[in-house]
């Protein structure tokens, strides 16, 4: 018979809210995994502890059933071990806080590799070569150029942000750079 609600969330989605509602206009936009090709996952933990476990994981299965006969490539990162990131065909490991600029050095290099990017996109992420993200986040530019290039290949695809790249002091920029990829790749609607 309260007049007050009280509302708590162990594991608050709060900066994913914010910058999904600048990114895509909603709060929480349907993700669709078992339509995608790739995923890449930085930090969202889909199969452990991250919005809704039961329901990607069923998305989960078709996804590596496959689409058009290709099986789904899961490519997490991440500074530790998760569930998901156990479950990966590529685990990549990231320097805690780094996920945003692994993405814009990925926004760059796809750039580079013939994907057209707006003026401003292109503005943005043209100080993030890779030699620079490779040394930033600790992942070989080796495995960076793999990542683009499975990226251009096999579409569509679908770049999550989860937790782990949103729980810092930066984590809105996070956040925002992983939602600007899903805008390049031509992932969103």
């Amino acid at each position: 018979g309260s007049k007050n609600l009280y509302v708590y969330e162990a594991v608050a989605p709060a900066v994913q809210r914010a910058a999904n509602k600048k990114a895509y206009g909603t709060e929480m936009p349907r993700f669709n995994i078992n339509k995608a090709k790739v995923v890449l996952s930085f930090g969202a933990d889909f199969l452990g502890s991250w919005v809704s476990p039961v329901h990607f994981s069923q998305q989960y299965a078709q996804f590596r059933k496959g689409v058009d006969g290709q099986r789904g490539v899961l490519v997490q990162v991440e500074s530790k071990m998760t569930l998901t990131g156990a479950n990966a065909d590529r685990w990549l490991v990231v320097r805690p806080g780094t996920e945003g600029i692994l993405a814009l050095g990925i926004i760059n290099a796809l750039g580079a590799s013939g994907v057209t990017l707006s003026g401003d996109v292109a503005a943005a992420v043209q100080g993030y070569d890779k030699a620079r993200v490779s040394n930033d986040t600790g992942v070989s530019v080796e495995h960076l150029d793999k990542l683009v290039a499975l990226l251009k290949e096999r579409t569509p695809s679908l770049v999550l942000a989860g937790s782990a790249a949103e729980g810092y002091a930066h984590g809105s920029q996070n956040a925002a750079a992983i939602n600007l990829l899903n805008q390049v790749l031509g992932n969103v609607g």
